[in-house]
């Protein structure tokens, strides 16, 4: 009884197949359960291969823009499987290819036999029917002769009664009745014998006909052994031939293998390039870390009597010493970017050095 295709019999079959190198197809995985609907088991199909599909890695933060020329690197994991995959078809190429080898070098043997065997077979009969036709020949030739000879036998039987009718009347009545029975039974004999010469005549004929037939199918069984012979040397020089097709096949597994490797070593340099690009990423978070200024100390609240003091302090204090008074000092924040951070040096009217070095600007 088939079983039906349910989701659990579906993935127990398509982990199944994988396990044993086998490619979870449509036909596959219904000769495991043992039946199913088609639609059924490509639904189930999708779903675990949706589900079984490596995913995707997060995108490292790019420390410079990219270019539009630069090539696109495949995740570490698809090269995996792409690799296993290549090895995979490379070695069903390499076991079909052997298969078919071994078949055909198999087949190529049976021909060969097959034609030795009805070449030798051909031969023999072309041999017996050889002999057949020298034996015939032989008999028709005896036969020939026998004929003739009983012609001749006949001719002196024919002469000899004539001479025996033509006795003299002086005769013994006895030896003229004996040689008149004699005759008589001689007659008998020669009209039987002569009786017998269109038989033997049809007979001749029957064989002439029979050696021509002969002939002729001698003649066709030399055709066939020579297209035979032919059809040998032909499978011969196949034969030849097989060890450079081994040769072509030993290239391509060879290149697959190269094929393979270089696939691998692409997928490591892919790997390299992808940590380092996360190392480069951390040292330049690191490096702006460092760079950032220390946050300023909060600033001690002054009541606003005291602020109006210090002021009027600091206008009397310039005004006496006739200057202008000095700019109230901007505050920065920790949020400022490095970039727009300036260093100046105190000036003379705070009681500075006139020789301090000029403002410096923060790279």
């Amino acid at each position: 009884m088939a079983q039906k295709a349910t989701q659990a019999a579906v993935q127990a079959a398509y982990h199944t197949l994988v396990a044993q190198g086998i490619p979870p197809t449509y036909d596959a995985v219904r000769n495991q359960i043992g039946g199913g609907s088609m639609t059924t088991i490509n639904r189930h199909l999708r779903e675990i291969a949706a589900a079984s599909s490596p995913p995707m890695p997060p995108s490292p933060v790019p420390s410079a823009p990219l270019s539009e020329e630069a090539p696109v690197e495949l995740p570490l994991e698809w090269l995996q499987v792409v690799d296993g995959l290549s090895r995979t078809v490379a070695s069903i190429l390499t076991r079909t290819i052997a298969d078919e080898r071994q078949r055909a070098a198999q087949l190529l043997a049976a021909e060969a036999e097959t034609r030795a065997a009805a070449v030798a077979a051909a031969r023999a009969q072309t041999e017996e029917l050889r002999r057949t036709l020298e034996e015939s020949r032989g008999r028709t030739d005896a036969d020939l002769d026998a004929a003739a000879e009983e012609v001749e036998m006949l001719q002196g039987n024919i002469a000899t009664l004539l001479a025996a009718v033509e006795l003299e009347s002086s005769d013994d009545p006895d030896d003229l009745s004996a040689a008149a029975a004699h005759a008589v039974n001689r007659i008998r004999e020669l009209t039987g014998m002569a009786a017998r010469i269109p038989a033997l005549e049809a007979e001749l004929e029957q064989r002439i006909s029979d050696i021509q037939t002969a002939e002729a199918r001698m003649a066709d069984l030399q055709d066939a052994a020579n297209r035979a012979e032919r059809r040998h040397q032909e499978l011969l020089g196949t034969a030849s031939r097989v060890p450079t097709l081994e040769a072509a096949v030993q290239a391509a597994e060879a290149r697959i293998a190269g094929l393979s490797a270089q696939l691998v070593a692409s997928a490591e340099t892919a790997g390299r390039a992808n940590a380092l690009g996360e190392v480069v990423v951390q040292l330049t978070t690191a490096m702006t870390c460092a760079a950032a200024p220390p946050a300023a100390p909060p600033a001690q609240p002054r009541s606003r009597r005291a602020k109006r003091a210090a002021a009027a302090a600091t206008a009397a204090r310039a005004e006496k010493n006739g200057a202008a008074p000095p700019p109230e000092p901007e505050t920065t924040s920790a949020d400022q970017p490095l970039a727009n951070l300036v260093l100046t040096a105190p000036s003379p009217a705070d009681g500075g050095s006139s020789d301090a070095p000029p403002p410096l600007a923060a790279a």
